[in-house]
């Protein structure tokens, strides 16, 4: 029985510290609240050039990153009402997307998957030079993806965008082909 009194403090330590090792050795989790909700996501376009004239209908669908839930969502949303003055690299107004599952953690966030395109509406390509997407956290925390387009977007159907999305399983590689921007935020753990 002493033997037992003598492992057990050191056993306790190694498992207590094991936990603050994992979060030192984690600096997105360090004095993070896992479990803080969701309460907030923002979308930023950069052009890729100058462009004056009505606002591209903007789309933007984010998962976790294993695809089983919708975080967030924007449909048909726009860089500004009436005539745009986006000049080229320069970033537009925050954009408020909708978030679609409040009860989202941190941890459930963490490497979510985004995908950004125009709906068919338009009659012309848009060029991007930049997409960001960010979470924001009842605990002040927040995450942030961002990705480097430099390409023109040609025209997306709303629905089959999403019905392809649903459809596949989650996509691991970011993807800048066709009419959709795909890209993802790297996990912490």
């Amino acid at each position: 029985m002493p033997g037992w009194k003598a492992i057990a403090p050191i056993w306790m330590l190694l498992v207590l510290g094991s936990t603050a090792l994992a979060q030192d050795a984690n600096p997105k989790l360090a004095g993070q609240d896992v479990n803080a909700k969701l309460i907030k996501a923002t979308l930023w376009v950069g052009s890729g050039s100058d462009r004056k004239g009505e606002s591209p209908s903007l789309n933007l669908l984010v998962f976790t990153k294993d695809h089983k839930t919708k975080l967030a969502s924007l449909q048909k949303g726009e860089l500004c009402k009436g005539n745009c003055n986006m000049q080229s690299g320069v970033s537009s107004q925050p954009i408020m997307v909708t978030v679609d599952t409040p009860g989202s953690t941190y941890q459930d966030c963490q490497g979510f998957d985004s995908y950004f395109f125009i709906d068919s509406n338009q009659q012309d390509p848009w060029t991007i030079d930049w997409v960001r997407v960010q979470l924001e956290f009842a605990s002040g925390a927040n995450l942030v993806s961002f990705s480097k387009v430099n390409r023109s977007l040609g025209q997306a159907n709303s629905d089959d965008v999403l019905q392809k999305v649903k459809t596949e399983a989650a996509v691991t590689e970011e993807g800048n082909e066709g009419p959709v921007v795909h890209w993802n935020q790297r996990p912490a753990f």
